[in-house]
């Protein structure tokens, strides 16, 4: 008749014990993982958040990005509230309220909105599983045309928020500005990558001197010539011909003087060769 020694018995369970004990903290780790705030480890469209892995026509009560409204979209609920908070304060330090200008402001959310909602993610955003910093934020490389970064910095070159970027001022500085300063609300830090490639993320930005009130569905106000060169012309170009190079009526004005010194030169003579013949 076999028996298990009390001494095997308690070997035995203390084995198992510590199996299961491994075992729960593998998924545990692998659960982790793969939830963390802005990556999916599926391989599918929507590379940032995990509450769906495809892109969907969710419904939001109030939608941060009206430009993906009633459209296929990667944004959760959770992404949709802190865009919210991030519109907040790019308005407050971009926009009109600012002293800057209301469409560098919404050029500039537009842009986020492209970065966590659009369903082509995968083409021009590349997480960094293997790079995931203490506080839980994920590093991402977006690529980006130079088309977009020039658009988006023509913008926004004159706010005065563009002299608290640190650093020698480039357009990667003013990219990567934004990419960094998202961290603390988006829970991601990005860095952009300019790059002429069919992958890259293009966009077109409105000009700071756009006629509208409403842009990409966010409510914006004129800009003033301080914030906005192109708003105002006349200001920062006068319409004297030597500040606008109009070369044709620089020339004419040449003419025109010398011919009159000519006269002023030559007048005198004519006058007294007149007296001369008259006596």
């Amino acid at each position: 008749m076999s028996y298990f020694s009390p001494f095997l018995v308690a070997t035995s369970l203390i084995i198992n014990m510590k199996l299961w004990f491994y075992l729960v903290n593998l998924i545990y780790l692998t659960h982790s993982l793969c939830l963390k705030p802005a990556v999916s480890c599926e391989s599918n469209a929507c590379k940032i958040d995990t509450e769906y892995s495809k892109p969907s026509h969710k419904k939001f009560a109030a939608m941060s990005c009206p430009e993906f409204k009633d459209k296929e979209s990667c944004l959760s609920d959770e992404m949709n509230m802190k865009l919210e908070k991030l519109h907040y304060m790019i308005d407050r330090t971009w926009g009109n309220s600012a002293r800057g200008c209301d469409i560098c402001a919404a050029n500039i959310k537009r842009l986020w909105c492209w970065l966590t909602s659009s369903p082509s993610q995968p083409e021009f955003l590349k997480p960094k599983l293997s790079d995931i910093t203490v506080d839980g934020n994920v590093n991402y490389t977006a690529f980006v045309t130079p088309t977009l970064v020039h658009s988006l910095h023509d913008s926004c070159k004159s706010c005065h928020r563009n002299y608290h970027i640190p650093g020698t001022y480039s357009l990667e500085t003013f990219m990567n500005f934004h990419g960094e300063n998202s961290a603390s609300l988006l829970s991601m830090l990005v860095e952009f990558v300019i790059e002429e490639k069919p992958e890259s993320l293009d966009l077109n930005f409105a000009s700071c001197d756009s006629n509208t009130t409403n842009l990409y569905g966010f409510s914006v106000k004129p800009c003033s010539c301080k914030t906005c060169e192109e708003a105002c012309k006349d200001a920062y170009r006068p319409k004297d011909p030597v500040h606008n190079k109009n070369w044709p009526g620089i020339a004419f004005g040449y003419v025109c003087l010398g011919l009159f010194g000519i006269l002023i030169i030559l007048l005198p003579r004519i006058l007294k060769k007149d007296d001369i013949k008259k006596d």
